[in-house]
């Protein structure tokens, strides 16, 4: 927190974060009970985690 010395951006990066991998950021506060912070990201299917595999591979037997 900022009265702990904190510059109070950390939400804002984690939110530019989500959004740019698709996510969505969900903040809920109640003054005097805290603040609930929900981040969600699409599941992957196993189809999907593969052909991301073989592309990172590929990358990788290009670059060296």
């Amino acid at each position: 927190s900022q009265m702990t010395g904190g510059s109070g951006i950390g939400l804002t990066i984690v939110a530019e974060l989500v959004r740019a991998h698709g996510g969505e950021l969900e903040i809920a506060s109640e003054p005097d009970h805290g603040t609930q912070v929900t981040v969600a990201f699409a599941a992957v299917g196993e189809a999907e985690i593969r052909r991301l595999a073989l592309l990172r591979s590929a990358a990788h037997s290009v670059s060296g």
